[in-house]
């Protein structure tokens, strides 16, 4: 999740909003792996149920827009993967998630492993808590 987590900063998960918000876009959320449900991941969320999703020339298109993302480093590509082909419009399913790591080069998510149902999603990050010095409330 470079930049906006470094490597072996802890983070607090809180559960009690996703009882009663909806996950939004932007969001980063802790999630159990789809194919090894004992492992958590934390990605950031970029799609939404019923959203078309393409990758196309390194960007991502959400419902036929460009998607700005501003939390990425400058001139990062988004490569496809064997879960989302270069240039072919995904629709999420319904109670599912596209979730990206912000380190794409780096990042086994969603382009992966496909979209992630809800249920796999255990809570959002909420603070970084370790190390203290590095102490700060994630923003969404």
């Amino acid at each position: 999740m470079h930049p906006t987590l470094l490597d072996q900063e802890q983070v607090i998960a809180e559960k009690v909003s996703l009882k009663f918000n909806t996950i939004e876009r932007g969001h980063i959320v802790i999630f159990k792996h789809p194919e090894q449900n004992d492992r958590l991941l934390i990605k950031r969320v970029i799609g939404l149920p019923f959203d078309n999703i393409k990758i196309s020339n390194g960007l991502i298109y959400i419902n036929g827009k460009l998607f700005s993302e501003p939390y990425l480093q400058p001139n990062t590509i988004t490569h496809a993967n064997k879960n989302m082909n270069e240039g072919i419009e995904y629709t999420v399913p319904e109670y599912s998630y596209v979730l990206m790591g912000d380190n794409r080069a780096k990042s086994s998510d969603s382009r992966t492993f496909g979209p992630v149902r809800e249920e796999l999603i255990v809570g959002k990050a909420a603070a970084v808590y370790y190390p203290f010095s590095s102490f700060r409330v994630i923003e969404h």
